[in-house]
């Protein structure tokens, strides 16, 4: 293995430009440009104990054979046009071009064969008859084209409505390799074809029409509504060869489905500064095709379905008569059904829709201000989402939800103060907390029960100087240098046994500095 310090450098860069046009008092141009591109010499997990999941060592350690790599580059263009060609409506289009490419290597040699066995690299030299090691190159684009025209109502006191047509198409790739490489190098082995080479080719193509509208039925009392009829197809071609790809492959997948979203939502104005509203809407998450071959028996699918959110809200909104004290609390319960899932039928790893939950509580939002430099703002909620029905490998009935918290919080606290005539000053922190969170019965070790992370607090310190058309900041975050856990890969996927966990991004200290057009 390799033994380095900082292997997991990275840069980002980016930047945005944004135009608005407006010849007449009519007609208007909002023109958007963006980019960012990231590179990165390695993933931020670490090696944890599969007992606890907290880190092995004293400092983050990752075990590999061979250099890893993750470079993002991400493009997106909009125009967004206004037009309002009469007194009683307005014509508004937005078209949009995003380029997402995303080029990595991983080091596989280091993973398990299989469960708590050796690493991939003694496997693949054992086949070979030679020294081996083994890396996984990988290239995933996308690329996405929107268009959406929206015809809108004048302004009114009585009925304003929103209708629309909605388009996008998108083309996405997956290429895959696996190569045999001479240990210690980046060299593949002389002479030895890839053990895999994989293209996974989708398409994307979504048609919807839309509307939505408030009827103000009296001076308190107003409705909204909508709905939405979508049609999307999708086809996706997996080709291969090598021997861990099964030899020379093709295979094809196709599907299509009309997916029907609604929402209402009544609201009530009990006084000037306050009022109570209730909601329902649905939602959905787009299905797709299981990439199969010919020879797959009947009772494997060969399609998956759209998983469907129904979200059901009762909400209270005030503020106080001096504008210095808001408070927005809502209480919901949100029904999942037809949960997307991964699961192997007979041999063949496809997507299959099964189970379902519930996910109901709580949420506040309030903020005081003390006087006219000090604001005090609070954010909280209390979730219990669990699984109503069996969900496979997924859960049981009555398992809580992956990586939901039961309770979560912010406090954050703000003072600003004028320098001069035209700077303003300004210093704040936060303080987060995030409970305890379930990841499943999964985990080896204990003994098929839902194992749970524990919980975790932050600190964030900021201060700041606006002057102008200028801001500097400098930041503290994670002051603390809290651990918290965010995620646990598979149990026993290295050959050590041990699992990769990711954790927050340690104590971070930096200054910023920008400036308004």
């Amino acid at each position: 293995t390799m033994v380095e310090e900082g292997i997991n450098s990275s840069e980002t860069s980016g930047g945005r430009i944004q135009g608005l046009f407006t010849p007449n008092d009519e007609l208007s141009i909002n023109f958007l440009a963006m980019f960012q591109d990231i590179e990165s010499d390695d993933s931020s997990s670490q090696e944890g104990d599969p007992t606890n999941f907290k880190p092995l060592y004293p400092s983050p350690v990752s075990s590999r054979y061979q250099n890893q790599f993750n470079n993002i580059s991400y493009d997106v263009y909009s125009a967004t046009v206004d037009w309002k060609f009469s007194d009683w409506a307005s014509l508004q289009s937005v078209t949009s071009w995003g380029d997402f490419e995303q080029d990595f290597r991983t080091d596989i040699a280091v993973q398990s064969s299989f469960t708590g066995g050796p690493p991939l690299a003694s496997l693949v030299s054992l086949i070979l008859g030679t020294p081996a090691s083994v890396v996984l190159p990988q290239i995933t684009s996308t690329d996405k084209f929107t268009q959406e025209f929206r015809l809108v109502s004048a302004q009114s006191d009585k009925f304003e409505w929103l209708a629309g047509v909605y388009y996008t198409d998108e083309d996405s790739l997956i290429s895959q390799q696996i190569v045999a490489i001479t240990p210690n190098t980046d060299t593949p082995i002389a002479g030895l074809p890839l053990l895999a080479d994989l293209d996974l080719v989708s398409t994307y193509e979504e048609i919807a029409a839309f509307a939505n509208a408030t009827w103000f039925m009296t001076d308190q009392f107003e409705v909204s509504f909508g709905a939405r009829q979508s049609d999307n197809d999708q086809t996706v071609v997996q080709t291969g060869e090598g021997p861990l790809a099964g030899g020379t492959t093709e295979f094809t997948a196709k599907s299509s489905e009309s997916p029907f979203t609604w929402s209402v939502s009544p609201r009530f104005q009990l006084t000037e500064n306050s009022s109570i509203y209730a909601r329902v809407a649905t939602g959905f998450r787009p299905g797709g095709p299981n990439v199969l071959p010919p020879t797959a028996p009947s009772s494997v699918p060969s399609q998956y379905d759209s998983d469907t959110l129904t979200n059901y809200e009762l909400g209270y909104k005030m503020n106080s008569s001096d504008g210095r004290f808001s408070m927005d609390v809502a209480a919901f319960y949100i029904d999942w059904e037809d949960i997307q899932l991964f699961t192997t039928v007979e041999g063949f790893g496809v997507n299959i829709n099964g189970g379902s939950a519930t996910s109901k509580g709580i949420e506040l939002a309030s903020s005081y201000a003390v006087n006219e430099g000090l604001t005090l703002s609070f954010n909280g909620a209390y979730t219990d989402a669990y699984l109503t029905a069996d969900a496979g490998s997924g859960g049981d009935d009555g398992d809580p939800l992956n990586y939901v918290p039961d309770w979560s919080f912010g406090l954050s606290a703000d003072y600003d103060w004028m320098v001069g005539t035209n700077s303003i000053a300004y210093v704040g922190g936060t303080l987060a907390y995030t409970g305890e969170r379930p990841i499943g019965r999964t985990i080896t070790g204990y003994n098929g029960e839902v194992a749970y992370l524990s919980d975790y607090s932050t600190l964030n310190l900021r201060a700041g100087l606006e002057t102008g058309r200028w801001f500097y900041e400098i930041y503290a975050k994670n002051v603390t240098d809290e651990l918290g856990v965010q995620s646990v890969g598979t149990a026993n996927s290295l050959y050590t046994g041990h699992v990769t966990i990711s954790t927050l991004t340690p104590r971070t200290i930096g200054i910023s500095a920008g400036a308004r057009f």
